[in-house]
């Protein structure tokens, strides 16, 4: 099973539009990542995104890119405060992988918890439109698989 964690793109600062889309970069650096991410041809049983503008916005660019049985959705639980041992055991009990776009330090908390066992560790630096594909299940465990940010994507 592989998870798929995703920060949105960069934002516009609240003070220009207090909603924050996607800032003309924002929008830029998600397309990279979608064409990267078109050329593997991932699969996965959904696409979540926070109720945030910005965070749904980099879903519907990279949820075009990859299948997904139910499409984008929004998802609630993946603000960037909220507590992430919900969504870890959701993910654990399913066998799905899972495409999940959100923010910080939602995404980092969530991946050291699946990875180190505790949501106290900071062992990826997500900027925008990093992707940290995790690799395993809730029994052996999971593992980085690997990671892409849009510098690297754009080679």
């Amino acid at each position: 099973m592989r998870i798929y964690l995703i920060r949105h793109g960069e934002a516009l600062p609240e003070e220009q539009d207090p909603q924050r889309p996607l800032s003309p970069k924002g929008r830029e650096q998600a397309e990279v990542v979608a064409r990267f991410l078109e050329t593997k041809g991932i699969s996965v049983g959904a696409v979540w995104h926070s109720d945030k503008l910005r965070a749904a916005q980099t879903a519907n660019l990279l949820g075009s890119s990859v299948h997904s049985a139910t499409g984008v959705m929004e998802r609630k639980g993946l603000a960037p405060m909220d507590p992430v041992v919900p969504i870890a055991d959701e993910v654990a009990q399913s066998n799905e992988n899972r495409m999940i776009i959100g923010h910080l330090p939602f995404l980092s908390k969530l991946v050291s918890l699946l990875v180190m066992g505790s949501e106290a560790w900071d062992i990826i630096s997500f900027r925008e439109v990093t992707t940290v594909c995790l690799e395993g299940d809730p029994h052996q465990g999971w593992r980085i698989a690997w990671m892409i940010t849009p510098e690297t994507a754009a080679l």
